[in-house]
């Protein structure tokens, strides 16, 4: 399985950063752009700076993360700019080489979180993106959202397992697949001890529910007290039961890190960090798999 990294637009300007990454076992990089990216007039010469240094550096581009509302914007909510971003986005995916892109499912948060509301709302939402995937033969991936222990009236859509599988489901369409986010998952059903509570969530069945359907993964850790975004192995999710449920469903993607980097100011302790990175997803693997 090759191994990815989030990374977001502009370190992807600094060559020498992404040859870093490179260097550390990363065959590729999940892309995340900037709100500052996607307004600026110059968008389309970042782009092209950031696909000469990506081949330069020797990686690919498999997925990226589509923009998203903030999580407490109401899923019939309508942005203009937001909804221009996330399409040129998917517009500019074939170019990069990526063939999924992660989107946030959106809740009916000023309708007391009703999942038929929410439900409807992201069909329709999706129905008009599929238009864009389609012209560009590039699949979009509705990502699983958690619940935080401190709000759990706050049933964020597509945190349960039933409600992804039937978005998914209902959308019936090829170039439509689930992001399985594996730090989000862990958090379900916990405490602010990340001990485990009623009612419970069963994280490898959940993930077996998803069986095919998981195109790309966002991998990271915490102790299921909070989506942390740490390496893997900084925490109890339970790589060694969950990899191989994706591998025996067939997961065609990259071993993708959604990391927390953007914290450092010290470009060393940044990539001393990424190295950390990629030996733990190297032999990570390596013992899970045996190659």
């Amino acid at each position: 399985m090759k191994k990815g990294i989030q990374i977001n637009d502009y370190n992807c300007l600094d060559l020498a950063f992404l040859k870093h990454v490179k260097d550390c076992g990363f065959d590729g990089i999940d892309l995340y752009f900037k709100s500052n990216t996607l307004k600026s007039s110059d968008r389309d010469r970042i782009v092209d700076t950031i696909l000469y240094n990506l081949d330069v550096a020797g990686l690919t581009c498999p997925q990226v993360h589509l923009p998203y509302y903030g999580i407490q914007v109401s899923s019939e909510t309508f942005d203009q700019v937001m909804e221009e971003n996330i399409t040129y986005v998917l517009s500019i995916m074939p170019r990069l080489g990526a063939t999924w892109g992660a989107l946030h499912p959106m809740s009916s948060t000023n309708f007391g979180f009703d999942r038929k509301r929410a439900m409807q709302d992201n069909i329709i939402k999706i129905q008009n993106y599929l238009k864009t995937a389609e012209k560009y033969h590039i699949g979009i991936a509705v990502e699983n959202l958690p619940v935080w222990y401190d709000v759990p009236q706050n049933t964020y859509f597509c945190s349960e397992v039933e409600d992804h599988v039937e978005l998914v489901d209902r959308l019936n369409h090829p170039l439509i697949g689930v992001c399985w986010d594996f730090g989000h998952a862990n958090i379900m059903g916990c405490d602010q001890f990340g001990r485990p509570v009623e009612p419970y969530y069963d994280k490898k069945n959940a993930l077996e529910t998803m069986g095919n359907r998981v195109k790309i993964i966002h991998a990271h850790d915490n102790f299921g007290d909070y989506d942390h975004h740490y390496c893997p192995t900084i925490g109890n999710v339970n790589w060694h039961e969950l990899i191989p449920i994706l591998i025996r469903n067939g997961f065609p993607g990259y071993f993708n890190l959604e990391v927390e980097t953007s914290h450092f100011k010290d470009p060393e302790l940044c990539d001393a960090f990424i190295e950390l990175c990629g030996t733990t997803a190297r032999a990570l693997i390596k013992e899970i798999t045996g190659k």
